[in-house]
C-alpha cells in the first residue's frame, strides 16, 4: 500500500513540494554564491551542497505535510486494474 500512498502524495502535493523545494534550493545556492554559507568541499572546484540540502529539506516535509483542501476519492487508488 505504500506505493499507492506515495502516488497520492505526489499527485496532490507534488507540485507544491517541487516549487517550494526549488525555491529553497535557489536560496541555498544563492547564499553559498554570496559567501554566506561555507563551501563544503572547496578542493573539488568549489562545489557546495547547500542547494541539495535546502531543496531536499524543504521538498520532503512539504510533500508529507502540505495541507491540500482537495478531497481524495480513495477508491480510485484501490481498484484492481486486472479484473
Amino acid at each position: 500500500p505504500w506505493k499507492k500512498i506515495m502516488c497520492l502524495l505526489m499527485l496532490k502535493n507534488g507540485v507544491a513540494a517541487g516549487v517550494l523545494g526549488t525555491l529553497a534550493a535557489l536560496f541555498g545556492g544563492g547564499f553559498a554564491f554570496l559567501g554566506l554559507l561555507p563551501l563544503v568541499r572547496p578542493a573539488v572546484l568549489g562545489v557546495s551542497i547547500w542547494s541539495q540540502v535546502f531543496g531536499s529539506l524543504t521538498f520532503f516535509p512539504t510533500l508529507l505535510w502540505w495541507r491540500n483542501n482537495e478531497r481524495v476519492f480513495l477508491d480510485c487508488c484501490c481498484i484492481d486494474q486486472r479484473s
